[in-house]
């Protein structure tokens, strides 16, 4: 078929059209985040019924018209059943799908994005380290793909290395004693700098293999709450079902 293309896709988010049918946002490795329809996905009998729900991933084969897309086929690739095992991590995976479907653009496609989303949700999955560091790392990793990178390797007004025990959003970043002058700046030890330097700086296959100490993943936490909320002002729904630390 001419208009019809096959790529790799994750489904964000599902949605009800009429009583058979489904609306969905899929994060695609060649279009990047598109919206397409699944006819009849609701029939229990649909081939496309297994492959159109949330955290499925596999090779869509999708009908391109003028204006829409149509799913034809799903080849199943990975479906993270495993998420649904603990209600921590399946709220976190949700909340993942969430977070990527607010930050990325219509029709703009990132390989890297897509590699770090399955990358997280297979570590949540897994549970190797705490569940909630595997969603600070992504959240970094992810803003700094998107163009929403803090400065983290010296004091963004001086570029003084020395005493760089501040971070604040509104200034973009790490701050040292002599230049921090906001109340709303966060007190930060080394170990957090390095932990923000690192996760910017390392490749996604090196990303979800170490722990913090509590003083650290505390500090870490709320710079990313800070740098989430000056940046994005979004208030996301499913962190609501769970009770993070911030």
């Amino acid at each position: 078929m001419g208009n019809e293309i096959v790529t790799k896709a994750l489904v964000l988010h599902e949605m009800p059209i009429g009583d058979y049918d489904k609306r969905l946002i899929l994060l695609t490795k060649d279009y990047g985040k598109i919206t397409a329809f699944a006819k009849g996905a609701k029939k229990s009998k649909s081939k496309l019924l297994a492959g159109s729900q949330v955290f499925c991933y596999g090779d869509f084969h999708i009908y391109k018209g003028k204006n829409t897309y149509n799913v034809n086929q799903v080849i199943l690739i990975e479906p993270f059943h495993n998420l649904r095992k603990s209600i921590d991590a399946l709220t976190y995976g949700l909340y993942i799908l969430e977070f990527i479907e607010f930050i990325s653009v219509e029709n703009n496609t990132d390989h890297e994005i897509m590699k770090l989303v399955l990358k997280t949700l297979k570590q949540l999955e897994l549970g190797h380290i705490d569940l909630e560091l595997i969603v600070k790392i992504f959240e970094l990793k992810a803003m700094s793909y998107m163009g929403l990178s803090p400065w983290v390797t010296n004091c963004i007004i001086c570029n003084s290395t020395e005493n760089l025990n501040f971070f604040n959003s509104k200034d973009g970043g790490i701050l040292c004693d002599e230049c921090m002058n906001d109340k709303n700046a966060i007190l930060i030890n080394k170990g957090t700098q390095y932990t923000l330097e690192y996760i910017l700086e390392y490749p996604i296959e090196q990303l979800f293999k170490f722990e913090l100490d509590h003083v650290t993943f505390d500090q870490f936490k709320l710079v990313m709450k800070q740098f989430i909320d000056y940046n994005l002002n979004k208030k996301f729904k499913t962190l609501d079902f769970l009770k993070l630390e911030y």
